[in-house]
């Protein structure tokens, strides 16, 4: 009787032994990487001009606001009329370069909807006016940002 609890414990701590050195590999290898703290990258001071300069990295901005952005996309956006024959809706999203000077580079499809929504969402992406760039302790630089082009039918 001895025997078989003794083999029943044994075998009983086998998977236990297995779990907890499979749970360490797994915790290792998922152990995120630094995470920084979105309101500790962007500390402000004032100068002595009463200016405030912008430390660490802001992103870039479409003139006046993210809501603004929408409504240019919704004025100039054009259904494509096979699009809408079809009754086809949904998202095409397009990334693109905000340059140091608030430019836009060429933009790109990197989740498109169709042939004809793709070509319309990098027609209007490509006429937006210059942006605000994105700042990394208080200069510009170039930044990659992905802009979402819905197409609703009403």
């Amino acid at each position: 009787m001895q025997k078989l609890f003794f083999v029943f414990v044994f075998f009983a701590a086998i998977p236990a032994i297995s779990q907890a050195q499979h749970g360490k590999a797994i915790h290792a290898a998922a152990k995120p990487k630094a995470k920084l703290d979105p309101a500790a990258r962007v500390p402000t001071v004032a100068n002595d001009s009463g200016k405030v300069k912008v430390q660490g990295y802001q992103p870039p901005k479409f003139p006046g606001s993210e809501k603004k952005m929408h409504e240019f996309i919704a004025q100039n956006l054009q259904y494509p009329p096979k699009a809408k024959e079809a009754g086809l809706e949904g998202e095409v999203f397009v990334k693109v370069v905000i340059k140091k000077d608030g430019s836009l580079g060429t933009p790109k499809v990197v989740s498109g909807l169709d042939k004809e929504c793709d070509k319309e969402a990098l027609r209007v992406v490509a006429m937006m006016p210059k942006w605000i760039p994105g700042l990394r302790d208080d200069v510009p630089i170039e930044v990659g940002y992905t802009i979402p082009v819905r197409f609703m039918l009403q």
